[in-house]
């Protein structure tokens, strides 16, 4: 056990691997009751969790949670809101030019209805008519219009 123990800790880079999920699916059938419930209280789970609230956007968020949901069920509902957490809050830092987070769509069916149309009215759609509105220059001249604000937003 200490090998798997040093490998999960120190090796194990939870957005770029996905052999510890293998190794999980292999051999927790076999193991006993106590082992697997140890692996994944002590040695899984928190690596999930602290991936999770380290998250800076740039990886694929997604990719980590939706993987071990399958797997962990019921034991990933406080990643799960963490994860929703630092949706919310890379909406609440996000800029009309950057373009829409990738992987924004994929995270719709996680939220429930209601907290997804909350939080697209308040982060998104109030943010497009806010950058619209101070960014978009209506001209006489159609062929002067510079429509770089409509290509930011509609992208």
């Amino acid at each position: 056990m200490p090998p798997v123990r040093s490998a999960l800790n120190n090796e194990w880079d939870v957005f770029g691997s996905t052999a510890v999920m293998k190794f999980y699916k292999s051999w927790t059938p076999l193991l006993p009751a106590f082992i697997r419930d140890n692996v994944t209280d002590q040695l899984i789970l928190p690596k999930l969790r602290s991936a999770v609230s380290d998250w800076d956007g740039k990886s694929a968020l997604y990719k980590v949670v939706f993987l071990w949901m399958p797997l962990l069920h019921h034991q990933m509902d406080d990643i799960i809101s963490e994860a929703k957490r630092r949706i919310r809050s890379s909406l609440k830092s996000w800029r009309v030019s950057k373009g829409i987070l990738s992987e924004l769509r994929k995270w719709r069916d996680v939220f429930r209805t209601s907290e997804w149309d909350s939080m697209l009215l308040e982060y998104v759609v109030e943010k497009l008519s806010t950058y619209l509105r101070k960014e978009l220059k209506i001209t006489a001249n159609p062929r002067a219009q510079d429509r770089q604000p409509l290509k930011d937003v509609l992208q």
